[in-house]
């Protein structure tokens, strides 16, 4: 009869024990995060079974994303529906990834995907209460940003290897093969890639992917002179630094 009496008293008993189902589930999506095998130093773009780990998460993505699909359809939160069409737009984005053999990008979107799916699916539980949507709002835009965070320092790391890299190759050639124009290209490159540490300090993004892009392209330059002022054939069409 008391339990009765209590479950009388608290008619959301069942919402909320829903909801504490889904931020169970969410908090096990999150962490997925720590099973990354970037994290591992696993060299995921050459392990076939690190690909076939990532197929996995794809297939269990599509499938939560569907189940998240048919709850927010029940209602009309148009933030629910926001942040699943999001979370449609990412899965396309992860399928793009995992076919054109980024895996480790394809892992990252379909994580996003099940963090974005599990708080439309809260919103939707929860549209008259307002306390559990503030919290879902600030936890999704706290993990955006992180998101945001770690594509920008994942996409400068890429960069400045690159650049770095032919800056390298640009010393080593012009020990063999001085050149006035190309060393003074080569010294410029180098002062763009001093000036995008720099920019990073500052938590410039942008002012340090130009400062790369312009050390890469200087280097390449101080390579191709080189070779030119001393009669060899060079040929050289290089992929551009990746940008996001």
């Amino acid at each position: 009869m008391a339990f009765r009496r209590v479950k009388e008293r608290c008619p959301v008993a069942k919402k909320s024990v829903f909801i504490i189902f889904l931020l169970m589930i969410f908090l096990a999506a999150s962490a997925m995060a720590d099973d990354h095998p970037e994290h591992k130093g696993a060299n995921i773009e050459s392990d076939t079974r690190a690909k076939n780990d990532v197929l996995t998460k794809m297939e269990s993505s599509k499938s939560y994303l569907n189940s998240a699909e048919k709850i927010v359809a029940q209602g009309e939160n148009k933030e629910a529906a926001s942040l699943l069409k999001n979370a449609q737009l990412m899965m396309k984005e992860g399928i793009f990834h995992y076919e054109t053999a980024q895996y480790t990008y394809s892992v990252e979107d379909f994580i996003e995907v099940v963090q974005l799916a599990t708080h439309a699916m809260i919103l939707v539980s929860n549209e008259q209460n307002w306390e559990t949507r503030e919290l879902v709002m600030y936890e999704e835009s706290f993990q955006t940003q992180k998101r945001e965070a770690e594509k920008k320092e994942t996409t400068i790391k890429k960069n400045m290897e690159e650049a770095v890299v032919f800056i390298n190759t640009a010393e080593r050639i012009l020990r063999r093969f001085p050149d006035e124009s190309a060393f003074r290209q080569l010294a410029e490159a180098q002062d763009s890639l001093m000036i995008s540490h720099a920019a990073l300090e500052d938590n410039n993004y942008y002012g340090c992917l130009e400062e790369l892009d312009k050390s890469y392209k200087l280097a390449t330059n101080a390579i191709r002179d080189a070779y030119k002022a001393h009669g060899i054939s060079f040929v050289f069409n290089p992929q551009q630094p990746v940008r996001n």
